[in-house]
């Protein structure tokens, strides 16, 4: 028996492995690939419906399989293609219900996805839907490779931002379907998207689906200019939900803008998102942030009430929206933005908004503080508007209906204690404004259709009072009427009226008084402005070519140093819609710049768009005229004028000047002067250095071969002159406290017709005190020694008397041994003149009250007076002050009727004199 049953176990051991062999040699005949090729296709096609045709089947089946070229078609539409698909896989796991893939590979799979026209896709069902509950078999895949795979997607929408192909995919994972689970880990895929365009370079995670709930942790997306990462779990059964975490660092906003257009951002943000959902409430809560600027966002939606409220709440940490958007306007955004309401159609909107904003500046300007507040309910907006700033504070409420066909609205606005110079940070621009604005009306752009009243009260504007303004508008699709604009305030009084046409024409009329505009003179760039008169004007014209037309007759001029007693001006301006082209005419009378008067200066100006050109033709006297011509394009910074030509006429002597390089460079309140030059034949007079009424300066003027005598073609008073004067002249400091230094020579010359070898001249002025040391060399050893210092003001801005007539002062006359032949040739009434002259006379105390010390005297001295026919000879001279009495000490005249000879004092203020007078004829004294 037992025999019997061991021939029958090593037959049956037999029969299996004859069976093994056939099997393993069938799977390796063509005929059997090809067949079982037929048979899964078959299968495939009855299992999807979808049409499956299978190249070529290598492998032994049990173990490896690849087969080739593999191409699906749905409905005649190629849906899939790939070249190769290798599989590595464990057959006897079969029999535990489980399909063992070691590994599985796919060489070049293409899915092709296309949208139909009537909006489905090319995906047959099983594709489309899943089923949920156990499994029967269970799948698993230990590694699945994918190489050069794509996908196409083709809408109908071509403006659509869905990605129209991945390309390049490659992908490592591992897949286990189970009988109560699916895990998922993927390794690492990446691939490139196009249309738009991104690059994955790296993604990686774990996701697991357990009945309806699929779970993800771990999850990494790495892009060119992104960095993602999530994880949570995703329900999709009776009771759908949502838990997600998503963070970002960064994420960029051009990857962002790629997939959703419009969307305009900027930067590569960090973000954190928590994501949570249900049939019931959804809620979002993220955090943005870049360059030390954030947003907190928290957005709730409760879904089980109906209509589902949206509730979203904002916090806004120092944002600068020129950081985050593309636009021009910088801001700082500080505070908290809630909203609450339901509806996204105008008819059903009802939505609640209030902001709180704090710090809020823009483009630097500092806001402050500002509470926002809206409602829009029943096609009803109601907003309005508190803001506290450091210039002021103002408020505004808008009611804006857009139920009727036209928007229909009304705003009311005020402002109070508006300080323009901390608005504008322009100290001279110190304000207390208090204004409001009522307006209403329907329409918002061009069926514009409103009327609007602006109101002005009592303000001050740099100390001045502002007493009132009022503006009437009417506002229509088409134009804008000024009914009347009435301004009353010490500055000026104004009236104006007309119409503003948006397309064909403007005619606008004004006319007002200059009062006091010293308070404006920081808009005039001065620290000084005064003028008053009348002024009347016109604006006409189309809107792409208008005329304004201005004329003034203004009296008490005063721009700083500069004044004027009238001025009398025109401008003509046509303003088109690219340039500018203009004139300005005028004549201003009996003028004076610092210490030099101007009977009258006509200018002549013409303004083009980017240039001034301007002829100025001063009268200093009858015969003495300047002319110059200078060009400035003020499109520049700093502005340049340039001065290429230059006039100056003294009676019959004409200078001339002005070059390419002569300018005056204006820049921050300064005035650089260069290569300002005048040459009459050899005479020359130039200048050069910086100038300004309120900072510091450097002016030098220098002067070479100057001819005298042209003083008495300014000044008949002044004895006749003659020589050529060398000198510099050099004014530093301020304007109000200038300091100056100048030195003058002059030499060979003449006075009244006295000789002179040399005149030396130097001068000092600073702290209200001027110092003149000259020396006149006559002739031979001749020197006359002039020295004083006066107290005076001669500041460029000084409207007043120059002397101080009480303040101390000091002058002296020094001469030693000088030959006294020279006053011969001074004059005709004195001939033969000899004699020697000492002197040392000094004044002290003050202007008004000279005291003076010292002697004078002259000794050998002998005259011929013409007149009489008589000569006086050994003529000896001594006197004697100090500030108490003048004492003659010694008198001689000699003549040939005898001798003459005296003394005497006068003691405090030198009257009466006691005199002894004797003559050589008869002894005689005289007192008296």
């Amino acid at each position: 028996m037992l025999k019997k049953l061991v021939k029958i176990a090593l037959a049956l051991a037999l029969a299996l492995l004859l069976f093994v062999l056939t099997t393993a040699l069938l799977t390796q005949m063509p005929f059997v690939h090809s067949y079982i090729g037929r048979v899964l296709g078959s299968v495939l096609e009855a299992q999807t419906g979808v049409s499956v045709s299978l190249g070529r089947l290598h492998g032994n089946l049990w173990q490896y399989m690849s087969l080739d070229d593999i191409v699906v078609q749905n409905k005649g539409d190629t849906l899939f293609t790939c070249r190769d698909v290798t599989m590595i896989w464990n057959p006897w796991a079969l029999f535990r219900s489980r399909l063992d893939i070691r590994q599985l590979g796919l060489e070049e799979p293409h899915l092709h996805i296309r949208q139909l026209p009537d909006g489905s896709f090319n995906l047959p069902p099983f594709l489309s839907s899943s089923s949920g509950g156990r499994r029967f078999w269970q799948v698993i895949v230990d590694t699945l490779w994918i190489h050069q795979g794509g996908i196409g997607v083709a809408l109908n929408d071509r403006s659509s931002s869905i990605p129209r192909r991945l390309s390049d995919l490659t992908v490592h994972a591992h897949i286990a379907a189970l009988r109560a689970k699916t895990n998922l880990a993927l390794y690492q895929l990446y691939g490139v998207l196009e249309h738009p365009h991104l690059r994955i370079i790296e993604m990686h995670g774990n996701a697991t689906q357990r009945d309806s709930v699929l779970q993800i942790s771990d999850l990494l997306i790495k892009t060119e200019g992104s960095l993602l990462r999530a994880q949570g779990e995703i329900v999709s059964h009776r009771r759908p939900g949502v838990d997600l975490h998503l963070t970002g660092d960064p994420v960029d906003a051009r990857e962002v803008e790629a997939f959703i257009p419009g969307l305009a951002l900027l930067g590569r943000p960090m973000v954190d998102a928590h994501i949570k959902g249900s049939a019931e409430a959804v809620q979002i809560m993220a955090m943005v942030e870049q360059q030390q600027q954030s947003v907190i966002l928290n957005l709730a939606m409760d879904r089980s009430r109906k209509p589902a409220p949206l509730d979203v709440r904002l916090e806004l940490d120092r944002v600068d929206p020129a950081d985050w958007w593309p636009v021009s306007e910088h801001a700082s955004l500080t505070g908290s933005i809630h909203a609450v309401g339901h509806g996204w159609q105008l008819a059903m909107a009802d939505w609640a908004a209030e902001a709180k904003l704090r710090d809020f500046r823009l483009n630097g300007l500092e806001l402050g503080k500002a509470e926002i507040s809206a409602t829009l309910a029943n096609q009803r907006v109601k907003t309005a508007v508190e803001a506290m700033t450091p210039w002021g504070r103002g408020q505004a409420l808008l009611d804006l209906a857009l139920s009727t066909g036209q928007p229909v609205w009304s705003l009311e606005t005020a402002l109070q204690k508006v300080d323009l110079a901390r608005l504008f940070s322009i100290d001279t621009l110190a304000s207390d404004l208090n204004l409001s604005c009522t307006a209403s009306g329907q329409g918002l752009t061009r069926d514009l259709s409103a009327q609007a009243v602006v109101r002005v009260f009592p303000s001050t504007y740099n100390g001045y009072p502002l007493d009132s303004l009022t503006c009437h508008l009417e506002l229509a699709p088409e134009s804008m009427r000024v009914s009347n604009l009435s301004l009353i305030s010490p500055i000026t009084d104004l009236n104006a009226q007309g119409t503003f046409f948006s397309s064909d024409s403007v005619d606008f009329q004004f006319n007002g008084m200059i009062h006091e505009p010293n308070p404006i003179r920081g808009l005039a760039l001065a620290d000084t402005l005064h003028a008053r008169g009348p002024y009347q004007g016109t604006l006409r014209g189309p809107s792409d070519s208008l005329t304004l037309n201005v004329d003034v007759r203004w009296s008490n001029i005063q721009y700083d140093g500069m004044t004027a007693d009238s001025i009398i001006g025109y401008l003509h301006l046509a303003i088109l819609s690219d340039s500018l082209d203009g004139h300005i005419d005028g004549i201003a009378r009996r003028g004076q710049v610092s210490i030099i008067a101007i009977d009258s200066i006509r200018f002549a100006n013409h303004l083009f768009s980017d240039s001034l050109h301007t002829d100025l033709h001063a009268f200093v006297s009858d015969s003495i005229q300047a002319r110059s011509h200078f060009t400035t394009h003020w499109d520049q910074r700093p502005i340049y004028l340039k001065f290429p030509f230059m006039h100056l006429q003294l009676k019959d002597q004409n200078w001339y000047g002005g070059s390419d390089s002569s300018r005056v460079v204006v820049k921050d309140s300064c005035y650089y002067l260069n290569n300002l030059e005048l040459r009459c034949e050899d005479q020359r007079l130039s200048t050069t250095g910086f100038f300004s009424w309120t900072a510091q300066e450097s002016l030098a003027v220098d002067w070479s071969r100057i001819e005298i005598s042209q003083l008495n073609r300014l000044y008949d008073a002044l004895p006749a002159l003659q020589g050529d004067t060398f000198g510099r002249f050099l004014m530093t400091g301020t304007a109000d406290d200038p300091e100056m230094t100048s030195q003058v020579i002059i030499g060979p010359g003449r006075i009244n017709g006295l000789s002179f070898s040399r005149f030396d001249g130097r001068m000092s002025y600073g702290q209200e005190k001027m110092d003149w040391q000259t020396v006149l060399h006559g002739d031979g050893e001749n020197r006359l020694y002039l020295n004083f210092m006066a107290p005076m003001n001669l500041a460029l801005t000084n409207q007043q008397d120059i002397l101080y007539p009480d303040r101390p002062f000091f002058a002296s006359l020094q001469t030693h041994d000088m030959d006294l032949s020279f006053i011969s040739q001074a004059t005709h009434q004195v001939r033969q003149v000899q004699g020697r002259l000492d002197c040392d006379i000094r004044f002290t105390n003050t202007l008004r009250d000279p005291r003076p010390a010292g002697f004078l005297r002259i000794s050998g001295g002998k005259a011929y007076i013409p007149q009489i026919g008589k000569t006086y000879s050994d003529i000896q001279l001594e006197v004697n002050t100090d500030s108490s009495r003048l004492r003659l000490d010694h008198l001689r005249i000699s003549s040939g009727d005898g001798t003459i000879s005296g003394s005497g004092c006068q003691i405090s203020g030198w009257a009466p004199m006691a005199t002894s007078l004797r003559s050589g004829a008869s002894r005689r004294e005289n007192t008296s």
